[in-house]
């Protein structure tokens, strides 16, 4: 389906999160990583990649895909929206000048 699995968790883990931490100088012991309950976060391969590269994982409380865990989507969203709505008016009055 395209769709986000354990595998791709991984893959975007290995890249993403541990070239995050080398531009940083931090290392796996010296984080703690947070995410929501998504179940893609939770299967073997996941839990396993955490356990492997020593990764403290703190389960969030929070539903999967939660605004709270992404804010700046959020932000951009309602942005995106306000945008919208600014083109429509601009088109409607560019039709009638």
């Amino acid at each position: 389906d395209g769709g986000m699995d354990a595998k791709l968790c991984c893959s975007i883990l290995s890249e993403s999160l541990l070239g995050t931490l080398g531009d940083q100088n931090l290392t796996c012991q010296q984080i703690i990583f947070q995410q929501d309950t998504e179940i893609k976060h939770t299967p073997e391969p996941t839990t396993a990649w955490f356990k492997e590269h020593k990764i403290t994982v703190s389960m969030l409380p929070w539903a999967p895909n939660s605004p709270d865990m992404n804010i700046l989507k959020n932000i951009l969203d309602h942005m995106g929206c306000k945008l919208n709505c600014l083109t429509i008016l601009s088109s409607y009055y560019l039709a009638r000048a």
